[in-house]
């Protein structure tokens, strides 16, 4: 190993025999890493003195924290970074509870086996290596290629499997871009394939006469799609019955003649994605339409744009003469009641202006997040990186007992849309 540095804190190892590409890439994070360093230590003052500082801690403070840490070389760190990345781990708490063991080493490898005297063989029972240990078990055993050569960029390859285990573990689930052909929560993704390969491995060790219906990458896979539908169902029950207070704002119907569209737009912290969503109701109450799109990567101000601007489109698809369009971002309702597009620069502001232009009359206002709990849980209904637009003329399953709490009640049978719709399209959507 050689060992890149000016300071002990800011340093970077690399094995000697990666490949020339993810060579350069490492190097570049790390004078990347060096000039950030840089940016952010503020030059001496002249009148003041220079003083001592202890350079094994952030805080430049001693402790025996960061003694032990500089004592124990840069694999402590990597291993505090697996701990924190288990901790925060989001996919199934099996899986969560599998990753501690392997990240402890206590996983029953046949090396393992032999070290606690449980057997006198330590070769891999599915490809025949001498020794199977975590490294050969997750990523290096035939299985395991064949799945990584069909997850991991091509170019990357190499250097995927030429990290040692710790290393490989902690590029993996911190660096979501680094390797993966769809980096999109590649954390959880990253993990479940590490579960599968292990239960797999398993079953063709001690059950060898069950027939996988599922190869490893269909049934992670799989997983994942689940694991998603419960989360977003876990979201929607958490917002059926929301506590309301005296004070607290709900939704209230337009006069007679207006239809109101609430509108929400969602954005994923982790990977910047995001959707947004709608709800269209008239005088009585009634459902006239939902819709939800998934957008794509931008910030949560511009998903709540998108989503006036859907909702705007769709009326004028449905023909309303009369529309009143409610957010519940301040910054959002102020740009557009203001026309002010200069002081926010999104792209998306343009074409909402041109809606409002056209021969219909729309009123925009805001509401209280409180009082858009419909709007907000329609906007979840998609995957942001779907870019799918969806439109509900009747209520969805998921969302009807939010619906029912917000005191929305479906159309009469035989009744598409109550507001009489006039003016043809000739701009469309």
């Amino acid at each position: 190993m050689k060992q890149l540095g000016i300071d002990p804190i800011i340093s970077l190892k690399i094995p000697h025999n990666l490949p020339p590409l993810y060579l350069y890439h490492s190097l570049y994070v790390y004078i990347k890493t060096v000039l950030l360093a840089i940016a952010a230590v503020r030059p001496p003052l002249a009148l003041v003195a220079d003083s001592i500082r202890w350079n094994g801690d952030e805080r430049r403070t001693f402790t025996l924290k960061s003694t032990y840490s500089l004592c124990a070389g840069n694999d402590q760190e990597v291993e505090s970074q697996l701990w924190k990345t288990v901790s925060k781990y989001r996919d199934l708490p099996r899986i969560r509870m599998f990753l501690w063991l392997v990240f402890q080493g206590k996983i029953l490898t046949n090396s393992e086996r032999v070290r606690h005297h449980m057997s006198n063989d330590p070769d891999c029972g599915l490809c025949g290596a001498l020794v199977e240990d975590l490294l050969h078990l997750f990523r290096d055993c035939i299985e395991a290629r064949l799945l990584w050569s069909r997850v991991v960029k091509e170019e990357r390859l190499a250097g995927f499997l030429s990290l040692d285990f710790k290393t490989w573990l902690a590029a993996n689930f911190q660096n979501q871009q680094d390797f993966s052909i769809n980096p999109e929560d590649w954390d959880i993704t990253f993990g479940t394939y590490l579960w599968n390969i292990w239960r797999r491995r398993n079953e063709r060790l001690f059950s060898p006469d069950i027939i996988p219906l599922e190869d490893i990458y269909h049934k992670s896979l799989r997983m994942i799609a689940e694991l998603g539908r419960a989360s977003l169902m876990l979201r929607l029950h958490q917002h059926s019955a929301p506590v309301l207070s005296d004070n607290v704002m709900r939704w209230e119907a337009p006069a007679a003649g207006w239809i109101k569209i609430n509108t929400d737009g969602s954005r994923n912290t982790s990977t910047g994605l995001a959707s947004c969503g709608g709800v269209d109701r008239d005088s009585e109450s009634r459902w006239c339409f939902g819709f939800a799109k998934g957008i794509g990567s931008c910030s949560c101000l511009e998903a709540k744009f998108w989503s006036i601007y859907e909702g705007l489109a769709t009326a004028w698809s449905l023909r309303y003469p009369r529309v009143i369009i409610e957010t519940d971002n301040r910054e959002a309702y102020e740009t557009i009641v203001s026309s002010n597009s200069r002081k926010v620069g999104s792209s998306i502001l343009p074409s909402i202006f041109e809606l409002l232009s056209r021969s219909w009359e729309v009123q925009v206002g805001f509401v209280r997040r409180e009082g858009n709990v419909v709007a907000d849980a329609i906007s979840r209904l998609v995957l942001p990186n779907s870019l799918e637009y969806r439109r509900w003329l009747e209520i969805p399953l998921a969302v009807r007992d939010i619906v029912m709490v917000d005191g929305i009640h479906a159309a009469p049978s035989g009744t598409q849309l109550p507001i009489q719709r006039v003016y043809d399209d000739p701009g469309g959507r």
